[in-house]
């Protein structure tokens, strides 16, 4: 049976320490009438912390008319429980002072809840708790503040500690009670990146990169697990046109290539696709896309995807500077400069087109292409070299671990 509150407080106490926070103890008298008119005397302090119109944890410091109040005192979860008045030995008390403490300090870190939370007597009710940082660390420097390629004057990139710079991922930590560890589940998900658009941030964007994990007993034995998960958030603007080789069919709306989840949304524009076509779907595990309008032609053509519109992606993901030690065969011309000329139509899709690479003088090295397998030059394919879109992380979905949809 419920006790009931008899009427407001019968005894209120507060003082302040050293360092200025308030604190304020304010006592009420509850009953449990029914259990005394029925016989049935056994409540007892259990029952009193429960009584209805005790203030809830995390209740401002309020009382009378409005004048006794102090705006930054909140109730804290602690509770004091004394009998009052006489009982017959052997019964239970039917009458009980329960105090309360308002204060103006906050929480320690460890029991941080939401306010107004009910008492938690079960350690898988305690909220998530979720906090954060920057991680400093070292990256080498690709393009300036102003978006140019950091190059030497001979446009190649600068390696090494003079164009390496300070960076700085933002994590985000969850720390977790839960009935089952899953192990698999969490293993599978590690070094994964978010599938769909996660707490304001964009696809591929979030990685899961740590875990740690810690195995409790509670009461009866029962066991239960703490799950501690660290994501990293990797953004960049979106600024990369890339260049590619695709395939399309006359009226189709797929073209084959390579393509990435992150290219949803790209515009993207060739020989033989209409003007405004942007990509919507990723098909045929990256294989293929479908595009918003149909072909007018059937080739293999090169196509510009242009960047998302406004905004940053997901920096994970690398376009990679397209270079090795093989061609699509062909041999240079007698221009001066001279000029890579393809023997015959051979097809970047068919590693048996490629040849060793030779220079000019006939010095078999390493070349930067085109994207399509031919040596790059600047005149003809423009200021920025082919690029080769790596994905090596896997997609995830997140919240099968029960993680917070916001944070």
């Amino acid at each position: 049976m419920a006790f009931t509150l008899k009427g407001g407080p019968i005894k209120f106490s507060g003082g302040m320490d050293d360092e200025g926070h308030r604190e304020y103890k304010v006592t009420y008298l509850v009953t449990d009438d029914a259990g005394q008119s029925a016989g049935n005397k056994q409540n007892g302090p259990a029952a009193a912390m429960k009584t209805p119109g005790i203030p809830a944890v995390g209740a401002t410091y309020a009382y009378g008319s409005g004048a006794e109040f102090d705006l930054y005192a909140w109730r804290k979860p602690g509770m004091e429980v004394e009998e009052y008045g006489t009982h017959e030995p052997g019964d239970f008390p039917y009458q009980f002072q329960v105090t309360v403490t308002f204060s103006t300090k906050p929480r320690k870190r460890d029991q941080e809840r939401p306010n107004n939370s009910p008492e938690i007597t079960d350690p898988l009710l305690e909220p998530q708790k979720v906090s954060g940082s920057f991680l400093r660390q070292t990256e080498q420097g690709l393009v300036d503040r102003f978006g140019q390629p950091i190059r030497n004057s001979a446009w190649e990139q600068i390696q090494g500690q003079a164009n390496e710079w300070d960076s700085g991922l933002p994590t985000v930590t969850i720390s977790q009670n839960r009935a089952f560890l899953e192990f698999p589940l969490v293993s599978s998900l590690m070094h994964s990146l978010n599938a769909s658009p996660l707490w304001g941030f964009p696809a591929r964007s979030v990685k899961l990169s740590q875990f740690t994990w810690e195995k409790h007993y509670g009461k009866l034995s029962s066991v239960y697990f703490t799950r501690n998960f660290t994501f990293e958030i990797n953004l960049k603007p979106d600024t990369v046109t890339r260049t590619q080789f695709v395939g399309t069919v006359n009226g189709s709306p797929t073209v084959t290539g390579l393509f990435g989840a992150t290219d949803v949304g790209r515009p993207i524009s060739g020989s033989g696709i209409p003007g405004g076509t942007v990509i919507t779907a990723v098909t045929g595990g990256g294989l293929s896309a479908t595009i918003s309008a149909n072909a007018t032609a059937t080739a293999n053509v090169t196509a510009s995807l242009a960047p998302q519109p406004g905004g940053v992606v997901g920096n994970w993901d690398r376009d990679i500077v397209d270079q090795g030690t093989k061609v699509l065969r062909g041999s240079w011309s007698n221009a001066n400069p001279p000029a890579w000329v393809l023997d015959g139509s051979p097809s970047p899709l068919n590693p048996k087109h490629f040849i060793r690479f030779q220079d000019p003088k006939g010095n078999i090295g390493s070349v930067v292409l085109n994207g399509q397998g031919v040596p790059y030059d600047p005149d003809l394919h423009g200021a920025n070299p082919g690029m080769i879109r790596v994905e090596k992380y896997p997609d995830g979905n997140f919240l099968a671990l029960a993680i917070p949809i916001a944070i």
